[in-house]
């Protein structure tokens, strides 16, 4: 069983208001894809982007797990966020 929260990558980041609401900022370069999953490992969303801001707004009060890989598609992290 892996972790929930793990730092894959030396590249050091945030990931901010946690809990949230609404919106996730991701202070990191490079973003291409965000996966976001529940705690049950279902994936929720897939989010394609190169904005460092996303909306969790559609998704249901809970613990999520986000995954954030690079353009090259390699993970950069994994980071649990908190939906209110």
């Amino acid at each position: 069983m892996r972790p929930v929260v793990e730092n894959v990558s030396l590249t050091e980041y945030v990931i901010y208001p946690n809990p949230t609401s609404n919106l996730l900022t991701i202070s990191i370069n490079g973003i291409k894809n965000i996966v976001i999953t529940d705690s049950g490992g279902k994936t929720c969303n897939t989010i394609r982007t190169l904005e460092n801001r996303i909306s969790v707004a559609d998704l249901k009060p809970g613990s999520y797990v986000i995954n954030v890989f690079s353009s090259d598609n390699k993970l950069l992290f994994t980071e649990k966020v908190v939906k209110l």
